[in-house]
């Protein structure tokens, strides 16, 4: 659909990047990967995109601090006039009007569907296109949720969704341990940051429970809540981390062989 179209994906999350660039690429697009603000801003500076995909929060320059580097500085800039989507895991009314005010051409909330995702690549290039045809995703029927979601998330690709659970179980754990010692010791800021990763992967490969946990503690530790409502939340997302992780072996087995 867009073989002559070249894309930037900017996301300091692997996982995100990865699903991102696995429904671009299936779309016939070359994709080029940032994994920080700084390496955003040199691939802008020295390659030509037709669209770029932005995360908004990313540790050091956020996707606003790319953006404001674009616009008062267009002349450095080779693209100048390309579309930049930001990519959110929130977008309420406020927040949609301050991503539009800052520049962005538009917005995508994850778990970015694909449909949703077509329609602002057509819209932005000025496009319609005739969806390629695909292979016929495995029978759904008595699937494991998780196991159902990550698959179409990467397009029935076996290998790369059996990837994504091996690097989800390497990551979770460590990060659930990082949020509770920043809980420990009331690091609200560095809880918050991890919480929000977590959501973001989660976000992104459907894992709903997992999603919907780190939401509830990530808006908990926005709020200043209690040290009971924060371990409360904290307690659910480690129960949804937990069990997802208990399923890995199962997971990894069903993935493997088809």
């Amino acid at each position: 659909m867009f073989r002559d179209k070249n894309f930037l994906v900017v996301d300091d999350n692997e996982i995100n990047r990865i699903l991102l660039k696995t429904q671009l690429s299936q779309m016939g697009a070359q994709v080029t990967e940032a994994r920080s603000g700084n390496e955003a801003v040199e691939s802008i500076r020295t390659l030509c995109f037709d669209l770029i995909f932005l995360d908004l929060r990313m540790p050091g320059i956020t996707g606003f601090d790319v953006m404001r580097a674009i616009r008062q500085d267009a002349q450095r800039f080779n693209d100048k006039e390309t579309p930049v989507i930001a990519v959110t895991a929130h977008a309420l009314p406020q927040q949609r009007k301050e991503i539009l005010e800052a520049g962005f051409s538009d917005f995508l909330i994850k778990p970015i569907l694909e449909d949703q995702l077509l329609s602002v690549i057509e819209t932005w290039l000025c496009t319609s296109t005739v969806p390629s045809p695909r292979s016929a995703l495995p029978c759904a029927h008595h699937m494991d949720p998780y196991l159902k979601m990550i698959i179409e998330k990467t397009g029935g690709n076996r290998g790369i969704a059996e990837m994504l659970v091996v690097k989800l179980a390497q990551e979770l754990p460590a990060q659930l341990a990082e949020v509770e010692k920043a809980l420990g010791v009331d690091d609200y800021r560095q809880a918050r940051e991890i919480t929000h990763k977590i959501n973001g992967s989660a976000s992104f490969c459907g894992l709903l429970g997992i999603r919907e946990a780190a939401s509830e503690l990530e808006t908990a530790l926005g709020a200043s809540s209690s040290h009971e409502t924060l371990r409360a939340c904290m307690q659910a997302m480690g129960r949804e981390i937990r069990a997802f992780l208990s399923n890995r072996t199962n997971l990894e087995a069903a993935l493997s062989n088809p």
